[in-house]
Order: structure tokens, then C-alpha cells, then sequence
């Protein structure tokens, strides 16, 4: 009974597979305009082995597949070597002239720690847009002050 139990968990595991995000998750401000940025972080991407899935600039959502075959041998999840892993852009026009980004990545069917993979993720495509933008200094303030009279 139990050993049937088991197998059962165990093959709904492996068909279902996990889905865990990166414990790394990074914003930065640069100095680009929201249309630029949209445009290329498709093509910076693919110097970090990722591809685009989809792209919904009405949304500020762009989403990535992160396919670097050394990090899903070295993890050994079978499942995740077929499903990749998912790169989140999330991005946010600030003013006509700076962006905000928001980067995550998320393993999909990863049974098992990544050992640093989606981190990796996240890393190397931030690095990859540092190259090409200057960033933003995020302490300017913006607006007018309010003022008690």
C-alpha cells in the first residue's frame, strides 16, 4: 500500500514537475525609453542563450526562455532540460526618458535545487542590459515637494 502510495507521488512529481523562482531578483533604472527597451531586449537576449516567448508592451511584461544546456546538465532535472527555464522582465516607464526593470527567472519542472541556475539567469541578463544602458541614479527625486503652508 505504501510503495503504491509512493509511486503514485512519485509519478505526479515527475509528470507535474515544480516550478520554483530565483532567489535573486533584480531592478535597475536606466536611462532608455520604454518603446527602446522593448525593442531591444529580445535581441540583447539572445547573448545570454535566451529567446523570446512573448512580449506585451500595453502590459510591461516580457517573458524569455532561458535554454543554457551546461546549467540543466549539471542540474540534472530531466523534466527542466525539455521546459527550459522562464526569464520575467517586468517593465515600467518612469518618465519619457527612464525605465525601470524588474528581472526574475523561474525553473520549470526542476525537481530538486537549481544550484544557482535561475540566479544565473538573472545575473547575466542584467549584466548583459548594464552594457547597453546607463542606469538611472534611483535617488533623484522627481515631482514637486510638498510643502505645509
Amino acid at each position: 500500500m505504501f510503495r503504491l502510495v509512493g509511486s503514485l507521488i512519485c509519478l505526479v512529481t515527475l509528470g507535474a514537475g515544480c516550478t520554483s523562482h530565483s532567489s535573486l531578483q533584480i531592478t535597475r533604472q536606466y536611462i532608455a525609453s520604454y518603446d527602446e527597451v522593448f525593442r531591444r531586449i529580445p535581441i540583447e537576449a539572445k547573448k545570454c542563450s535566451m529567446t523570446l516567448k512573448k512580449s506585451d508592451q500595453a502590459a510591461g511584461t516580457i517573458v524569455l526562455n532561458a535554454n543554457r544546456t551546461m546549467d540543466k546538465i549539471l542540474t540534472s532535472s530531466l523534466l527542466n532540460m525539455f521546459a527550459g527555464d522562464e526569464v520575467i522582465v517586468k517593465v515600467q516607464r518612469l518618465d519619457p526618458l527612464t525605465t525601470s526593470i524588474w528581472i526574475d527567472s523561474k525553473a520549470r519542472g526542476q525537481i530538486g535545487m537549481d544550484l544557482g541556475r535561475t540566479k544565473r539567469n538573472v545575473s547575466s541578463l542584467a549584466n548583459v542590459l548594464d552594457s547597453v544602458w546607463a542606469q538611472a541614479d534611483s535617488t533623484t527625486e522627481r515631482g514637486a515637494k510638498r510643502t505645509s503652508d
